[in-house]
């Protein structure tokens, strides 16, 4: 138990070392819920003049009020070689629940002049400690200004994952957020999170091996841009 407090404190500072020197502004959102508190940070920029070279990491981490088995916490970093302006190499690593695994992805993004809309995604392989596994992760936000003060804001981040044989479902997330922004200073709306499990083997001992769960998370987010 103690090595594995040493290693998620280590994550933890190897992704906020990067994103301290690579962003001068870091998104980062908290989400009151209806089962969960959630809070979330995720970056995105380039490293260079040229911008050949970029980082993408996210963290996360949700407390169950009622089932702490239910508690996950996830952090991924990722440096991405870009080969166009849209598509990239990336390589990196993820901690999710306990478990840390190096990663090899394809990075595709797509974003317009205005600045209001973004797209980032991500088909990764994660080398695991038994076996590989695929995921998709991706971000997209939208936020159009209305008004001199106010802004739409919406974003969606989702991630799905299955096993080396890309047969048995493993974990998927979707998170929504929709609300407003008030000038430059915060934006504030309605979350919604699903989450689908598909191996819970040590999550509940009323679950059966093999078994899946969704679970679902509804309430009131807060994001600031530091």
């Amino acid at each position: 138990m103690k090595q594995l407090h040493i290693k998620t404190i280590l994550v933890a500072v190897f992704a906020l070392f990067f994103t301290r020197s690579a962003w001068s502004q870091i998104p980062i959102e908290v989400m009151v819920g209806n089962n969960q508190i959630q809070y979330q940070g995720y970056f995105f920029n380039t490293l260079d003049k040229k911008q050949r070279v970029s980082f993408f990491g996210m963290s996360r981490f949700a407390m169950d009020y009622d089932n702490k088995a239910f508690n996950n916490s996830f952090i991924s970093s990722q440096l991405t070689y870009n080969l166009t302006q849209s598509w990239g190499i990336s390589g990196g690593a993820s901690f999710a629940n306990n478990s840390l695994s190096p990663l090899l992805a394809l990075s595709y993004s797509k974003f317009n002049k205005k600045g209001d809309f973004f797209m980032n995604l991500f088909p990764t392989v994660l080398f695991g400690d038994d076996n590989v596994s695929y995921e998709m992760t991706g971000l997209v936000i939208y936020s159009p200004q209305l008004t001199d003060n106010f802004s739409l804001f919406t974003q969606l981040i989702f991630t799905s994952q299955f096993d080396n044989n890309l047969e048995n479902h493993l974990f998927s997330n979707q998170q929504f957020r929709v609300g407003v922004g008030i000038k430059d200073w915060f934006q504030v709306g309605l979350g919604f999170d699903n989450t689908l499990i598909g191996r819970i083997d040590a999550l509940n001992d009323n679950l059966q091996p093999g078994e899946s769960i969704n679970l679902q998370n509804v309430g009131i987010f807060l994001r600031k841009e530091l």
